[in-house]
């Protein structure tokens, strides 16, 4: 019976870590520090103000941060210019373990993604419209929504943020979907008379016609009072990357972006 007893005692005793963590214990525990290690795929596509590749790295009002976060997170991670249509089809179908930048919160996004904490700030934004059509002296762009004569531009897929999305389906506004996701096209689509008006931020607009050589003075650029703000992005990433790869980011931007 001692024979037994002592042979249970050393085979339990093999069982045991340094730590004095079970074998099952400290596998987990690997694994956990293995997904730790695991560098974080970040797909993005050029989007200035927000996001440039300069100099081999992100830049930009949001791409700045976040790579400021991760680093200080010490969490490895590579960046991978990806267009928008194949990083939202990687979020819809959950196999991919990636992340992306610079994006709005919605409920419908949230059912998808794992969102981090704000990245940055859009700061206000604007009504971009067919002169002769939209009024300089508009004081909302809920007015214009009501107004089913008016035709609202939007890339498809795209969002211009919960509040936003929410009063353009409670007006039942007309919405004229732009199926090519760079912004240029809406610019295109107004100035052809086959919409009225968009809506982004001040600093996108004015950052666009810069580099596209749009002439701000073609378009009626309007203030809202209800577009101040603030308009929040954020990163998100996929079901399959880790809650504690996530907490810690969180962490950092937070003292980033306190």
């Amino acid at each position: 019976m001692r024979l037994v007893l002592l042979i249970l005692f050393i085979l339990n005793g093999a069982a045991i870590n340094a730590w004095g963590l079970p074998a099952q214990a400290q596998a987990q525990a690997q694994a956990q520090a293995q997904e730790l290690e695991k560098p974080v795929l970040i797909r993005y596509r050029q989007r200035p103000p927000y996001l440039e590749k300069k100099w081999g790295e992100l830049s930009g009002k949001c791409g700045d941060n976040v790579i400021k976060a991760f680093k200080k997170a010490k969490i490895s991670f590579h960046t991978m210019e990806t267009p928008f249509f194949r990083q939202l089809a990687e979020f819809q179908s959950g196999d991919a373990e990636v992340c992306s930048i610079a994006w709005l919160k919605t409920s419908k996004r949230e059912e998808l993604m794992k969102f981090s904490e704000p990245i940055c700030d859009d700061g206000p934004w604007v009504i971009v419209g067919y002169k002769g059509t939209i009024s300089p002296d508009t004081r909302s762009v809920e007015s214009l929504l009501k107004n089913p004569e008016l035709k609202v531009a939007r890339r498809a897929k795209f969002s211009f943020g919960e509040t936003l999305d929410e009063k353009i389906e409670h007006n039942k506004a007309s919405v004229i979907s732009v199926e090519n996701p760079e912004l240029k096209q809406v610019f295109d689509m107004i100035q052809a008379g086959r919409a009225d008006y968009t809506l982004l931020p001040e600093s996108e607009f004015y950052e666009l016609a810069k580099k596209q050589k749009i002439h701000p003075t073609e378009f009626v650029v309007v203030k809202a009072d209800d577009l101040k703000g603030p308009h929040l992005r954020y990163m998100i990433c996929s079901k399959g990357v880790p809650d504690s790869v996530i907490k810690k980011f969180n962490k950092a931007i937070s003292s980033i972006n306190p």
